[in-house]
């Protein structure tokens, strides 16, 4: 239970000390000194909830160039490493799956299309030897995705997920993908992390797959995904039916899960709808506990669970959007849950508080993509949930209960007041608490705000439909090689290859020429446009060797311009069998599909930093270039310099940060003391130059910005580790910047101020710095801690 909730009482301790003074003690008090002014009222935020599931989800498979993974068994460290190659000695027959009509048979024959293929996975440990090796072959998948996408697909050598104590196991995905297309099959492949033997062969993901949790339960020891309960003693229950598609799967608790199901297709192509319950709770053993029915589960592609779950309350709350109810799941008992009509609920209308006599009440808000709810926990016999629809949020807010007609309810709180104030009133007897123990005495820290102010291109793909001139549209992009048009290679890569290793690198798409297709459809599917690019039209952006030995990645729509009217796009490049990468920024015209800027966006070396946009939508200011509508783009790399980073700092200011590049030698060439600029957005002027030292990312000879935004005080900070300093940038005038020596800021120590929030800065490789800014002085104090453990 929060302090926070009963600080209004604070006053009365105050008074029974004051009351239990001795006379003598008080008469020889000095004259009252003058009355210290006020601290300033701090805005009543309001309290977000919890919404971290205890469930640990499989990670997504990344496209990482960080080098082969490494795994850790009985504390030493393994490399896992994977490969796939075609074996064209074994045809398989591809039923009814064929590749498309344009794809030449030579290239069908590389990529794997009506070929069998080896896998291997080697785990080797610190010297290099292989402590197991496993090899199995497209049949082996047979079971789990079906013959008809094992042998009609491509495929693509597994990739490491996790290591699962629990199980002892190391989890693969294996990809099978039909180009051209959106049909996708991925399975799951668990191995026995000691011997290699294969455990389980499961199906992982279809293209119109459902919201599956793929997530373990808290002691680890059962594994949910789309179509299956995985168990440690080896138990696998099937959560498929006959006639049923699984439409999500979601942990309850460690003994619960619930399954969703919608019809599946029939031979027309037309999906038979379902009677009765669709959605089931299931034990360990697959014993069905229950069953209800639930609507409302299609998504733009697949389908969806509006679900949330809230740790305040230990409820998840499960959304019905067609019926228009909500039913709450407790997570100890979840076969005891309730169904709430959302029309019945009372609507929210601040302010948050329960009532006035408690300024900060634990009434908990969550927001997801969905209308969602959250029950009060402080209020257990009365609980009144409420709803705010227009800005798709609910709460809950406790009845008060310190009102009248409640204080008899709650004398006992009255009595520990007292006994509370007699015990706490005399001297002290303890010793001084130690620091951890002062931190937990003075509550929760507070945390500062440091969201930007300024919208950022996604990393990921976002919704591939948009809406241009009053018209839905959707943008389909995909890559290809073209086999007929072998690439030069460079004579480094050629020479340090065996001759059959060279024929695989060939034979994978590296080396050969590639074609690059966006389209944007009309809502009746015609084509808007359709805009080829090939290779060569990258080398500019991403270097030619790079582009040459990469295989070809299809781009990624990142997002639509309105001011810019263009549609952004990123294209990854990475040299086969490397960690050599880079990705290309593409915008092209929302109208013709014309080309208006390709750029480089990112080295794998690099520290992230994100695409932004000004607030007026008409500047994007990217980490190599400033595009301005109705302007051309201003390139912001320099010979003989990388960009360690850019920094939007307001509406036309932005920040340039460079680090040396290398020579030859690979040794730093010389850097100017003052490496960065304050830009003019508009004008294209310096408007000052500076000193600000890169930070070192640990990978390669990388740099960045060791940087945080803080909202409160509409400050820009960064760090620069070289002299240990720190730069002070106001949004409003960023000329106006400050420089601080880090040894001479004041040293934090307990309580934090009240008008004190915390926040942190990375200080380069190793270390950290955690600084509390007063949002009304600005003054700093600054704090040595260790790294986050990963």
């Amino acid at each position: 239970m929060s302090i926070l909730r009963y600080w209004p009482l604070a006053g009365v301790f105050v008074l029974a000390c004051e009351a239990r003074k001795p006379a003598a003690e008080t008469a020889a008090a000095p004259p009252a000194a003058e009355p210290a002014p006020a601290p300033p009222v701090q805005p009543i935020r309001p309290l977000v909830a919890d919404t971290a599931a205890p469930f640990e989800q499989l990670p997504a498979r990344l496209h990482s160039v960080a080098g082969r993974p490494v795994v850790r068994l009985d504390g030493q460290a393994y490399r896992v490493e994977t490969a796939v190659q075609v074996d064209l000695s074994r045809p398989l027959p591809t039923g009814t799956t064929e590749p498309e009509a344009d794809l030449a048979d030579s290239l069908s024959r590389v990529l794997g299309y009506g070929y069998d293929a080896v896998y291997t996975i080697r785990l080797l440990d610190g010297g290099g030897k292989t402590r197991f090796a496993t090899t199995l072959r497209k049949p082996d998948f047979a079971p789990a995705i079906g013959r008809e996408a094992v042998a009609g697909y491509a495929t693509s050598a597994p990739a490491l997920l996790a290591f699962l104590p629990g199980f002892h196991a190391l989890v693969f995905e294996v990809g099978f993908v039909m180009d051209g297309t959106d049909n996708i099959s991925t399975a799951l492949l668990l191995l026995d992390a000691t011997t290699g033997r294969v455990r389980q062969v499961l199906p992982y993901g279809q293209w119109d797959d459902g919201d599956c949790a793929n997530t373990l339960t808290t002691n680890g020891r059962a594994l949910l995904t789309g179509s299956d309960l995985v168990r440690t003693d080896g138990r696998r229950v099937s959560l498929l039916r006959p006639g049923q598609q699984v439409a999500g799967t979601r942990w309850l608790n460690d003994q619960t899960l619930l399954v969703a199901y919608v019809g599946a297709y029939d031979r027309q192509g037309n999906r038979r709808p379902l009677r009765g319950p669709n959605a089931h709770l299931l034990n360990l053993d697959g014993r069905e506990l229950g069953a209800f029915r639930l609507a409302g589960l299609e998504a733009e592609v697949g389908f969806t669970l509006r679900d949330q779950y809230l740790q305040q309350t230990r409820t998840y709350y499960l959304l019905d959007d067609e019926h228009r109810t909500l039913r709450l799941f407790p997570h100890e008992q979840p076969l005891r849950y309730r169904t709430l009509r959302l029309a019945q609920l009372p609507r929210f209308a601040p302010p948050q508080s329960a009532s006035p006599c408690i300024r900060r009440a634990a009434c908990h808000r969550f927001s997801t993509s969905i209308p969602a709810a959250a029950l009060s926990a402080t209020s257990r016999r009365r609980r009144c949930l409420r709803t705010d629809f227009p800005r798709r949020r609910c709460i809950l807010r406790p009845v008060c209960p310190f009102r009248r007609r409640y204080m008899v309810k709650n004398s006992w709180l009255a009595g520990l007041l007292l006994v509370a104030c007699g015990v706490g009133c005399g001297p002290s007897r303890h010793p001084v608490a130690a620091a951890d123990d002062a931190a937990a005495a003075t509550g929760p820290v507070a945390a500062a705000d440091t969201a930007l102010p300024f919208a950022q291109l996604p990393a990921e793909p976002v919704a591939r439909t948009v809406q241009l001139a009053g018209q839905l549209c959707r943008v389909e992009t995909d890559a290809r090689v073209d086999a007929r048009r072998p690439l030069m290679l460079r004579d480094s890569l050629a020479g340090q290859l065996a001759a059959r290793e060279l024929t695989q690198l060939k034979a994978s798409g590296a080396g050969f020429d590639a074609v690059y297709t966006l389209r944007l459809r009309g809502a009746d599917g015609r084509e808007q446009f359709r805009t080829e690019l090939r290779k060569a039209d990258f080398t500019a952006a991403v270097g030619e060797e790079l582009v040459t030995e990469s295989l070809p990645a299809a781009p990624t729509f990142v997002g639509y311009l309105p001011r810019l009217h263009a549609l952004a796009f990123t294209v990854w490049f990475q040299a086969y069998d490397t960690d050599w990468a880079a990705a290309a920024l593409l915008l092209l015209d929302a109208t013709t599909g014309q080309v208006r800027y390709l750029g480089l966006s990112q080295r794998a070396e690099d520290q992230p930093a994100a695409n932004v946009l000004t607030p007026d939508g008409r500047t994007l200011l990217t980490r190599y270039a400033v595009l301005t509508a109705g302007r051309p783009p201003v390139e912001l790399t320099v010979p003989n310099l990388q960009v360690a980073g850019t920094r939007l700092l307001n509406a036309r200011a932005a920040l340039v940060a460079y680090a040396p590049a290398l020579d030859e030698q690979n040794q730093p060439l010389p850097l100017p003391r003052a490496n960065a600029l304050l830009l003019d957005l508009v004008d294209g002027r310096v408007l000052t130059r500076l000193h600000l030292g890169a930070t070192a990312t640990g990978y390669q000879h990388g740099r960045g910005l060791s940087y945080q935004y803080l909202h409160q005080t509409r400050t820009h900070y960064f760090f620069s580790p070289d002299d240990e300093t720190l730069v002070l940038v106001p949004r409003e005038r960023p000329t106006a910047l400050r420089r601080l020596r880090l040894a001479a800021l004041p040293k934090f120590r307990l309580p934090q101020r009240p008008a004190e929030v915390r926040f942190r800065l990375p200080a380069g490789l190793g270390s950290s710095l955690i600084l509390y800014a007063d949002t009304v002085s600005g003054d700093l104090r600054s704090q040595a801690a260790a790294p986050p453990q990963p």
